[in-house]
């Protein structure tokens, strides 16, 4: 059994969205340091949902069908592997609407990773994780 990182207790939000997408959200370098964010949908009633972050992969646990990740406001994501993505038409037009364009328009690169990645990114030693999902230069 995995060992969590973080502890739940009856304080700890769970969040189980019905579809997901990690995002890789890279600002211009005199702007910050990479963040991952999640991104999540419900499909009824039609609701979406952007977490607040976290600098790395420590928090994240992945188990045979789904993965446990906590984000730096406590919240802890439960995500499906096999829900990622299927946003529903209004979901993913939030998606673009309020954090693709907007991203994009102030000079932020987006990278969207799959459950696979996760995956792999986790098997490496933790200090090699950032290196493998971070945008390339160049």
């Amino acid at each position: 059994m995995t060992e969590l990182s973080f502890r739940l207790d009856h304080n700890s939000v769970m969040v189980t969205p019905d579809s997901w997408q990690v995002l890789l959200i890279t600002p211009p370098v005199e702007c910050g340091v990479p963040v991952y964010k999640i991104f999540s949908g419900w499909d009824w009633p039609e609701e979406w949902r952007l977490s607040s972050g976290t600098h790395d992969l420590s928090t994240l646990k992945s188990f045979d069908s789904y993965f446990l990740w906590q984000q730096s406001s406590g919240t802890v994501y439960q995500l499906s592997k096999n829900k990622q993505p299927n946003f529903t038409e209004y979901v993913q037009s939030v998606l673009t609407s309020k954090v693709l364009v907007p991203a994009k328009r102030s000079g932020f690169e987006i990278q969207f990773l799959s459950a696979a990645d996760l995956d792999n990114a986790l098997k490496k030693p933790a200090t090699q994780q950032a290196c493998i999902l971070a945008p390339q230069q160049g």
